[in-house]
């Protein structure tokens, strides 16, 4: 239980900190050699990058950039193509009155935008121009429309400090997609629970529905989820259908959860409704949907025009666990595989890649769960995987979360230690399959605008 994940995760801390080490000293070595060329002309010429025979300051550190490996050239030319769309004066500076202009092209009130930079202005500190165009200062890509990948991943608090949207005028439909495998003793809570929140919630009465995913269950847990779809629907005044589908055999939680969105797709695709997947134990509460919408509609304020409808867009909101009480051997592996992930797949933009409250527009529902690879436990890290190669945002928001007795994890052949040696084996083929020898190729986004 302890030493497997433990001895991966020691592993891919010490060889991680070895790489970090040995890169940040090439980095000195060729910064100090730059540093200490001589101006030549040759230089001057390479430098001049508008051709005008002289070399300006911005011109100078965007070559040494370049020389030193800070950043590539299409990054670069990324920044300044950002520049030229906030510079909407064509002045060669970003002041005051590009804030009115982007202010009134967004639609926003003038006095407001206005009032904002001076309040800055006045307390010494100007900032950056914002009003939901430069919302990430940390991020290389398009403050118009932020990309998934990892250094533009958002992360949101449920303890309070999450500003408000903008705007929650916008009428969206949810539904709650969950994935069950022989819970029969454990879907009835789950989805009395549920149900008493959305039907008690005015943003989600009448507006959301439940459906379970049966992955090929051996015991009654179908013959559950009706019976108590039918008791509920008999005692409630609101309209949340309870339904669930089977497949014909056990594919494994990503593979339900495949089903679960094909069947959203077929049923409710003009109308494009959220869609929350959660585990069927209910370890995570419904009230977090809540927190889960709010950081959507946050960042959607933020970076999307008023004409746009999120249904043609992909984005994701991924829950990041915080423990009321997990046993440490849980902790431990769960640790180690975060660790693994990392170490072999690269920064996925999350701190919590195995968390099954996640939150998808229907557009990225399709494309991150159309034919999997890895249908089993690993099916999230192939997701946000996905996410970051297609430039699909995910938002990370904090999720209650408390570990529930009859853990299938635990439960599996051989214990914890085979699932640890099967997802590590599982996520070492991700990363050979799409970018190794393998053939596995990346969905392709054709249901919903591109950016």
């Amino acid at each position: 239980v302890f030493y497997l994940p433990l001895a991966v995760a020691c592993a891919g801390e010490v060889f991680s900190t070895l790489a970090l080490i040995v890169s940040d000293r090439k980095q000195q070595v060729l910064f100090e050699q730059e540093l200490q060329q001589h101006l030549t002309l040759q230089h001057l010429r390479a430098m001049d990058a508008d051709g005008s025979g002289q070399v300006t300051r911005e011109e100078y550190v965007a070559f040494m950039l370049l020389e030193m490996g800070r950043v590539d050239a299409q990054e670069l030319a990324e920044l300044h193509q950002q520049f030229q769309a906030l510079d909407v004066t064509r002045s060669g500076v970003l002041d005051k009155e590009d804030l009115r202009l982007m202010a009134e092209l967004k639609g926003t009130r003038v006095e407001e935008a206005v009032v904002g930079s001076d309040e800055q202005e006045s307390d010494g500190d100007a900032g950056p121009i914002d009003g939901g165009y430069l919302t990430n200062t940390k991020s290389p890509d398009s403050p118009l429309r932020p990309t998934g990948r990892s250094d533009t991943s958002l992360k949101m608090s449920s303890s309070g400090n999450t500003p408000e949207p903008q705007s929650t005028t916008r009428e969206h439909s949810l539904v709650v997609l969950i994935p069950a495998y022989n819970e029969e003793l454990r879907i009835g809570g789950t989805l009395q629970s549920y149900h008493k929140f959305l039907s008690s919630s005015p943003q989600w009465k009448d507006k959301s529905s439940i459906l379970v995913a049966d992955d090929g269950s051996l015991d009654n847990t179908a013959n559950v989820v009706e019976q108590i779809a039918s008791e509920i629907a008999a005692s409630s005044t609101t309209n949340i259908p309870i339904r669930c589908i089977s497949l014909p055999h056990n594919g494994g939680k990503g593979a339900a959860l495949a089903f679960g969105m094909q069947e959203i797709a077929r049923q409710d695709s003009e109308s494009g409704p959220l869609v929350l997947t959660t585990d069927a134990d209910g370890s995570a509460p419904a009230k977090g949907i809540d927190d889960m919408y709010q950081a959507l509609m946050l960042y959607w304020n933020e970076n999307m025009g008023d004409d746009e409808r999120m249904e043609d867009h992909a984005i994701v909101v991924a829950g990041c666990r915080s423990y009321q009480s997990a046993a440490l051997s849980r902790l431990v592996f769960r640790w180690g595989f975060r660790t693994v992930v990392k170490l072999v797949c690269g920064n996925l933009g999350v701190e919590d890649s195995q968390c099954g409250f996640k939150l998808f527009t229907l557009p990225a529902a399709q494309v991150l769960y159309e034919d999997l690879n890895l249908p089993g436990w690993s099916h999230d890290v192939e997701v946000l995987y996905r996410a970051k190669h297609l430039n699909i945002p995910v938002l990370e928001q904090d999720t209650a979360w408390q570990d529930k007795d009859g853990s299938k994890l635990v439960a599996s052949p051989g214990g914890v230690i085979w699932v640890c040696a099967k997802m590590f084996a599982e996520v070492c083929k991700l990363r050979w399959g799409y970018e190794g020898g393998g053939d596995w190729r990346l969905p392709t986004m054709t249901s919903f605008p591109k950016d």
